[in-house]
């Protein structure tokens, strides 16, 4: 069963998802036993972004302009920011998270979310004279943000960029992206009138 973007239930899946990274994040770090600034800014955060979702308008085509924009666009920009954040600071233990001694689980996780976003925020619609197009622009935009990232923890010290992150964010951007092809309904088109 497909899930019908636009909708109360797509809304509330969205706070569900947030949530449920906030509250994962929590447990990480306090397993990981980082409990002080900045890391503990990134669940409460999480918690934050689906706050402002549950108060945003469903984005109905019958809604303005501007509500369908954040609707769509929010999401998106929210894990944007919380990767953003995130590869800001210099974990003082090995970011493993409970994975062994590699955090590409996280990594491919993260960036799967953000694939999911990514191709909801550009998908004008579901039909095939788009479908192309805003799969090329989702991957751009996941591709090039995972180069960005990469690359900005080049200058925070006690980070490095490293390319078999970004093969593992790439992967994970572009599987999100096909997930949400095959979980989601894009908007109804507008018609005229």
């Amino acid at each position: 069963m497909k899930i019908t973007y636009g909708t109360t239930r797509e809304k509330a899946l969205l706070c569900g998802v947030f949530l449920l990274a906030a509250v994962t994040s929590a447990a990480i770090l306090l397993r990981e036993q980082l409990l002080s600034f900045p890391y503990l800014a990134l669940p409460l955060y999480l918690v934050l972004c689906a706050l402002v979702l549950a108060c945003l308008p469903t984005g109905q085509p019958s809604g303005d302009l501007l509500s369908r924009g954040l609707y769509r666009a929010l999401p998106a920009l929210f894990l944007m920011s919380a990767i953003f954040y995130v590869s800001s600071f210099t974990f003082l233990t090995d970011p493993s998270f409970g994975f062994g001694h590699s955090d590409l689980l996280f990594h491919f996780s993260e960036y799967f979310a953000l694939g999911l976003l990514t191709a909801r925020m550009v998908a004008p619609d579901m039909d095939r004279m788009h479908s192309l197009r805003s799969l090329l622009l989702a991957s751009s935009i996941v591709l090039g943000y995972g180069l960005l990232d990469e690359i900005h923890q080049g200058f925070v010290p006690g980070r490095d960029p490293d390319g078999l992150d970004w093969l593992v964010d790439a992967s994970g951007g572009l599987v999100g992206i096909l997930a949400y092809r095959v979980l989601f309904t894009g908007p109804k088109k507008l018609t005229p009138g």
